[in-house]
């Protein structure tokens, strides 16, 4: 799936990498292009007018605008699409019979979360909705968007959260973090996900044995490991450090500069991380 600007557009061959999510991210105000081979548009219009706001609510996902980025996508084994909204704190899905688009969570302000919101909070201090319908909670800036067995995991930046989405209940929950900006993630003995904090993060992505990996930024860098079953956080990439560096060496004494993507080839385990500075892919 190929994400960029104000449009999704399909690939007609999968690519060979599971993720990686944030394949091509430019300003929203470059709407428009149609260069790339073997697309075709499912969410968005194609050409117009610059879009600054959300519009096309339960109708096609082909007519609807988009206030800004459309960063990540995923979808489930039905074939139905979610996509975050970035500027609209929203995920949208596409349905894959009908082509109609909807909101899947968030889409609202932090005045706006439902009164049976479990008591989670951003570091703002704004409850943000778990326990909720995921309709009915506040996403912040959401980026990376994986579905894995069931579920649907949203990398919830601004929030410091990884949530999560029961897709048969439509309820929200907290997967990861504390909502706390501060890097204390990193903690020994490690303790699990729930316990700490993930500043900024941009991606989630699984391996077949089921540990989940996240990107977190906040000026801190790192991928962190969540092991399945037990939930606790260790790092196997970055050093703590915004910087780029330490290449052909371990990968958790390399400096990260803000990651931002995630892509695990199956056939050798290896893990793939893109970086918005210096724009690589490590």
């Amino acid at each position: 799936m190929l994400t960029l600007f104000n449009t999704i557009w399909k690939r007609s061959r999968p690519l060979p990498l599971l993720g990686l999510t944030a394949l091509l991210a430019v300003p929203a105000r470059a709407q428009n292009v149609q260069y790339l081979p073997n697309v075709t548009v499912i969410a968005g219009i194609a050409a117009g007018a610059t879009q600054t706001a959300y519009t096309g609510e339960g109708g096609p996902a082909t007519a609807a605008t988009f206030p800004g980025l459309l960063v990540a996508a995923t979808s489930d084994p039905q074939g139905n699409i979610y996509f975050t909204d970035v500027t609209g704190n929203a995920v949208r899905r596409v349905d894959a019979v009908t082509g109609v688009i909807t909101t899947f969570a968030g889409g609202i302000t932090a005045t706006g979360v439902c009164a049976g919101a479990n008591g989670d909070q951003n570091a703002s201090g704004a409850a943000i909705g778990d326990g909720c319908p995921a309709t009915q909670a506040f996403l912040n800036a959401p980026n990376g968007v994986r579905f894995y067995k069931g579920n649907l995991y949203i990398a919830d930046t601004t929030n410091n959260y990884i949530r999560v989405v029961n897709v048969a209940t439509g309820i929200i929950d907290k997967f990861a973090g504390t909502g706390a900006k501060t890097a204390t993630a990193l903690k020994t003995p490690a303790v699990t996900a729930t316990l700490s904090s993930f500043p900024a993060p941009t991606d989630i992505i699984f391996d077949p044995a089921g540990n989940a990996y996240v990107t977190v930024g906040g000026g801190f860098a790192y991928v962190l490991r969540i092991a399945a079953g037990a939930g606790t956080v260790t790092a196997v990439a970055g050093n703590g450090t915004a910087a780029s560096s330490g290449d052909g060496g371990p990968a958790t004494a390399a400096a990260l500069q803000t990651p931002n993507g995630l892509a695990l080839d199956p056939t050798t385990n290896n893990l793939y991380v893109s970086g918005g500075t210096p724009n690589n892919v490590r």
